[in-house]
Parts: structure tokens; C-alpha cells; sequence
């Protein structure tokens, strides 16, 4: 997803592709669904916040797609 579209769909519910690390520390599957809590910009590099289960966690944009 691009950026402009997901500061629009603030809310919205997203479908994750998990990383391979992250299913294991965090004991996810290989994809969850949750909701765009906010995004996070580091200089060029941008992250998505998404509530999943109840924690807040930081995705990349390419790994988000709208449920």
C-alpha cells in the first residue's frame, strides 16, 4: 500500500504479512489481521502501527494489504 492511501484509511482493518522473526517472537501466524493505529516516519523509512491482539506493533507498507 502506498502511504497517502493508508494516511487516509486511519482505522481501517489490514490484513499482515507477518516476518518470519516476528512469528516467532511474538507466536503469530504467517499472516493477522488488525487496525492502522498510526504511522511512523524515520527519515525515508516508514512503519505502520498495527493493533494485533491487543499489542501495538510496527509493519512495513508493503506488507499491509485492506481486508
Amino acid at each position: 500500500m502506498r502511504v497517502a492511501e493508508l494516511l487516509k484509511k486511519k482505522n481501517a482493518k489490514v490484513t499482515v504479512r507477518v516476518p518470519v522473526a516476528m512469528q516467532k517472537e511474538k507466536s503469530l501466524g504467517e499472516t493477522v489481521s488488525g487496525k492502522i493505529t498510526g504511522i511512523r516516519m524515520y527519515s525515508r523509512v516508514v512503519r505502520v502501527q498495527v493493533t494485533v491482539r491487543g499489542k501495538e506493533l510496527e509493519f512495513r507498507p508493503q506488507d499491509l494489504s485492506l481486508a
